[in-house]
């Protein structure tokens, strides 16, 4: 048993009201049923991302690409190499953990909490500034999406990602987010700016694990399916 699955802690999920079976039921109703089937034909060929990608340490983005780092303005250091320095060191002390796994989501989320302080830490020590709640979640998550695709991560790990995983909360996903429940939210052109504190993130990411589960996904593969070709325009409306 690890560390995480040893503390007594209830996992984030557990405190969202939206997670409450009652609660889905009513959300479901929202689902748009021809994405809702479209995501479950696709799901099967989605895992096949799983795990397969080469890996060079020397050239590797760790999962971001210079344009996401425009939104990070104002610091010391170029950002993309503040978060490559922190990447590289936890990649190389994740590949040598083969029997790191989470098989809980409360365990998970400790990890993942950690993972969260890790980067933030990192960051003000290096920019002497801090790094803003909805940017911090956002260079984890993506992160994890690309460690989970990494050939060389350990299996375990990548299959606790794939279960317990959460989306990156961007523009690209809350607007398929919003997409699959029918436009029910009342929002327009969302960004990952309106990831305003620790309810928003948690509410969203709960919406979108109800219609991945309830179309035999999960959070990981509904955010591969939102960046296929075609985006949230991939079902005409």
């Amino acid at each position: 048993m690890s560390r995480w699955e040893a503390r007594n802690q209830r996992s984030r999920g557990e405190y969202e009201g939206i997670s409450n079976v009652s609660h889905m039921r009513i959300m479901e109703a929202y689902y748009d049923q021809a994405i809702g089937v479209d995501f479950a034909r696709r799901v099967e060929g989605l895992r096949q991302l799983i795990r397969k990608k080469t890996f060079d340490e020397n050239s590797s983005t760790f999962g971001i690409a210079g344009n996401t780092f425009r939104a990070y303005i104002g610091y010391n250091l170029p950002p993309s190499e503040v978060f490559r320095e922190w990447a590289q060191n936890k990649t190389r002390e994740l590949f040598q953990e083969d029997e790191l796994e989470f098989s809980t989501q409360s365990s998970f989320d400790l990890w993942h909490t950690e993972l969260f302080k890790s980067i933030k830490e990192y960051w003000e020590s290096k920019q002497e500034r801090d790094l803003s709640f909805a940017h911090t979640y956002k260079l984890i998550d993506l992160y994890l999406k690309w460690l989970l695709s990494n050939s060389n991560c350990p299996e375990k790990l990548a299959n606790s990602i794939l279960n317990f995983g959460y989306c990156a909360l961007d523009s690209k996903i809350l607007s398929m987010l919003n997409k699959c429940l029918s436009g029910a939210l009342p929002i327009r052109n969302p960004t990952m700016g309106d990831i305003a504190n620790q309810n928003t993130y948690d509410f969203c990411q709960a919406l979108i694990k109800g219609f991945a589960e309830k179309h035999g996904g999960t959070r990981i593969l509904f955010d591969f399916y939102a960046w296929e070709r075609g985006g949230v325009n991939k079902i005409a409306g």
